[in-house]
């Protein structure tokens, strides 16, 4: 037994693991597919690649593969946010897209970026474009606690559209004094670096990012930030801003002041085919409160409520509605479950809902 016939044993276990997946529950049926064209790649590669390097390196992006594939399981993922985000994901793109979903140790949100599973097996017959989306496994039943993903979607975005970069090409001096002034420090001394460019970059995707999650999430995203701030992740560093300016700014997104950070990333936005400036629509919470206060899912009647439906859920929480009447009686960990659970709810009623007129519009 040499070399060779020790990573194709690597492989084939791998793909035993893979089977195993497949034959679990999922929420997409196109994930089923994926796994069928990455199945078939597999069963090619130990076919006709004798190079072991290769063989390596397959395996390596095959391990990984799969644990994102595990983490998309009809029992582990949070299909209610993630249904929320692929349809913002799509109105922004406009193409299909699927999301996967790694489950995480550690308390940490994330978006793996540089992977691109269509890129590493040939897999040519998937239409759909797949992003990769980590959260903590312990929050994978709490919806409100997920809004993070919508920041990480927003990476997505600013990456796709390469907007930070278009920002620093047309303004970067610009960029350079509104975040000297903002910070009260000039960035380029504070971190003793020459790549004062990159620093800019980092705060502009962050700054890019925090704003676009805010749109869905509201003061929910100002909670998040805040539980950040007594974390590692609060602190200013060479890739975030300090935690209190970002505050500031979603604040005043929310609230419609002026802010030059909003205002340079929203010029720059021109620049880029990404065509929907970053603002705040508002909503009347009122006809919704309704719902929760008699303990009833809300009837979700379009895209723009769902995509609201987050916003709705923490306003509520942070309200002096969450105290009155029944809920008044309850204990402050029960309020919290009551709402997570309408919420899930909520999104739950309006999947059913388009799949039932995706199939009232077939069989017209």
């Amino acid at each position: 037994m040499n070399e060779i016939d020790l990573e194709i044993i690597d492989i084939q276990n791998l793909q035993d693991i893979l089977k195993n997946i497949y034959l679990t529950p999922f929420f997409n049926k196109n994930i089923v597919k994926l796994i069928d064209s990455i199945n078939a790649d597999i069963e090619k590669t130990l076919t006709v690649e004798t190079d072991i390097y290769y063989l390596r390196n397959y395996r390596d992006n095959l391990f990984l593969t799969i644990s994102f594939l595990r983490g998309s399981i009809n029992k582990l993922i949070p299909y209610e946010v993630i249904f929320v985000i692929e349809k913002i994901l799509e109105s922004d793109l406009k193409e299909n897209l699927k999301i996967l979903t790694k489950m995480l140790g550690e308390f940490n949100y994330c978006i793996y970026n540089d992977f691109d599973i269509k890129s590493l097996f040939d897999i040519n017959n998937i239409s759909e474009k797949y992003i990769i989306m980590g959260l903590p496994e312990n929050y994978k039943d709490i919806p409100l606690n997920n809004i993070a993903l919508f920041h990480e979607a927003g990476h997505f975005i600013e990456r796709n559209y390469v907007i930070s970069n278009a920002i620093l090409l047309f303004y970067t001096d610009e960029v350079f004094n509104i975040l000297s002034k903002l910070l009260n420090i000039d960035i380029f001394d504070y971190f003793k670096t020459n790549d004062r460019k990159k620093i800019a970059e980092n705060y502009l995707k962050e700054f890019f990012s925090d704003l676009y999650g805010a749109q869905f999430s509201g003061k929910g995203f100002i909670e998040l930030l805040k539980k950040l701030k007594f974390s590692d992740q609060g602190n200013v560093s060479y890739t975030h801003p300090d935690i209190d300016l970002r505050i500031n700014v979603v604040e005043d997104l929310l609230f419609g002041k002026n802010n030059d950070i909003i205002n340079i990333i929203n010029e720059g936005i021109k620049i880029t085919k990404y065509n929907r400036q970053l603002e705040y629509h508002k909503i009347e919470f009122e006809k919704y409160f309704i719902y929760f206060e008699n303990f009833v899912p809300i009837q979700i009647e379009n895209d723009f409520e769902l995509k609201k439906i987050f916003e709705i859920g923490w306003e509520f929480l942070l309200s002096d509605r969450i105290n009155e009447g029944d809920f008044g009686r309850l204990s402050q960990k029960k309020k919290f479950d009551i709402i997570n659970n309408l919420v899930q709810k909520s999104i739950r009623d309006y999947m059913i809902k388009k799949q039932w007129n995706s199939i009232d519009e077939v069989t017209d």
